[in-house]
């Protein structure tokens, strides 16, 4: 049996020194606060990468060969949490592919810290596969309150991040 997250991180990439003393402990806290606010468990890998490697990845599958901040792909469907409809087998629901270089660049712009930047793209790809979705105004604005109070029972700050657009 799994234990989940299942965290990965690319060889020889820089880590922020929080993320960097125990990866798969970060992830976990942060997924921890995403599942709490949304009253649901996901079994979830999460993969810590470069700018090479996600622009290599959403460029495979996505079609889209540019740098990102965060990849979620939807591994199970809706009706597989059951491990009866897995055949007995357990299985990832989704994984994340999450850009830590990314994340500096953003944070240098923003005030942030890189830590932060980093929680943020794991709490916005982890509520994409909780059903939230940004590609309009109103599920945009309701991704970033959910964003917000996550990353506040976190304790850490986001500046330049949500403020409104309208």
């Amino acid at each position: 049996m799994s234990h989940w997250p299942e965290v990965a991180v690319e060889e020889g990439l820089d880590l922020p020194a929080e993320i960097d003393r125990d990866p798969s402990d970060f992830v976990e806290r942060v997924l921890e606060a995403v599942f709490d606010h949304e009253k649901r468990r996901l079994a979830l890998s999460v993969y810590l990468c470069g700018d090479a490697e996600i622009r290599r990845l959403h460029a495979e599958y996505l079609g889209d060969d540019t740098v990102t901040d965060v990849i979620s792909f939807r591994l199970q469907d809706e009706d597989a949490n059951d491990e009866s409809a897995r055949g007995g087998f357990e299985f990832a629901d989704g994984e994340l592919v999450v850009d830590v270089e990314h994340a500096a660049r953003q944070a240098s712009d923003h005030g942030n810290a890189w830590v932060a930047e980093c929680a943020l793209y794991v709490v916005h790809g982890a509520l994409h596969l909780c059903g939230y979705d940004d590609h309009d105004a109103r599920e945009l604005e309701r991704m970033k309150i959910a964003e917000r109070a996550i990353l506040t029972r976190l304790t850490y700050e986001i500046a330049g991040r949500f403020d409104r657009t309208s």
